[in-house]
């Protein structure tokens, strides 16, 4: 019933107003799970702008916001189950790659009616890659970011020519918003 539209019940969009939210008990205790399941070094209160959380609420070029928590998974699971434990409190989730700002998607939007805190999930931990299928194909997560791939492919397999430069290579956005 809720999505990432900022447009209201009757189709208008919403007039940039600051909403204050009661946090359910959920919520309160979902910064401990988040820190129990990635490590409390990879979770940071989204509420305040500061050096270590301002490259997750404000992409390179569009989009500024505060979220209830930023959470950085390093494995699989753990990304799993950080999606689990967010989606269970009520809050909404924000996957984030390098967050380039290219489009604005991966950063907190707080001029929605949508009222429910965000959770901004960034994925740049997740930077694996590799090749498969005798170097016909990669595999790359989720973090992984276009340069990076580029020079890894440049390495792998030297007689190759690159075929593609995705988006923007200076600001090594990711595969996956290469890929969205």
């Amino acid at each position: 019933e809720r999505g990432c539209c900022s447009c209201s019940d009757d189709g208008n969009v919403s007039n940039n107003k600051e909403q204050t939210t009661q946090l359910t008990e959920a919520q309160i205790q979902l910064s401990a799970k988040l820190q129990k399941i990635v490590g409390k070094d990879h979770v940071y209160n989204g509420s305040t702008e500061s050096a270590s959380t301002a490259k997750f609420l404000k992409g390179a070029r569009l989009g500024h916001g505060k979220a209830l928590y930023i959470v950085q998974p390093g494995t699989l699971q753990q990304a799993i189950n950080c999606l689990q434990a967010i989606v269970d409190s009520g809050c909404v989730v924000i996957p984030q790659g390098s967050n380039t700002g290219l489009t604005g998607g991966s950063v907190p939007r707080n001029d929605t009616e949508d009222t429910r805190p965000s959770v901004v999930i960034s994925m740049k931990r997740l930077d694996t890659h590799f090749p498969i299928d005798d170097g016909q194909r990669v595999v790359c997560l989720a973090g992984c970011g276009i340069s990076t791939l580029t020079s890894s492919i440049t390495k792998w397999f030297p007689e190759r020519e690159s075929h593609t430069l995705l988006g923007s290579t200076f600001l090594n956005p990711t595969t996956a918003a290469g890929v969205a």
